[in-house]
C-alpha cells in the first residue's frame, strides 16, 4: 500500500496534483474516522492525512505525522 502514496507536502487550499494518483485509503482506518460529508475524502499521503474536496479537488485541510 504504501508504494501508492504521493509523496508531497500538503498547503490548504492546495491542488491536489493531478499527476499523483489517489491512493487507495484503507477500509479497516476508514472506519475508525469521522465519516465526512458528501464531497470530502480522506487520503494518504507520505506522512499526512489529507482532506480532499473531490469536486474542487483542493486540500481543505491535513495533518502531518500520521505514520
Amino acid at each position: 500500500m504504501r508504494d501508492e502514496i504521493p509523496h508531497f507536502h500538503p498547503r490548504v487550499n492546495q491542488t491536489y496534483p493531478s499527476d499523483w494518483p489517489l491512493a487507495t485509503f484503507p477500509a479497516t482506518l476508514l472506519t475508525k474516522l469521522p465519516e465526512l460529508p458528501d464531497g470530502l475524502e480522506y487520503r494518504l499521503l507520505s506522512d499526512a492525512l489529507i482532506l480532499r474536496d473531490v469536486n474542487a479537488n483542493i486540500i481543505v485541510d491535513f495533518i502531518l505525522d500520521v505514520f
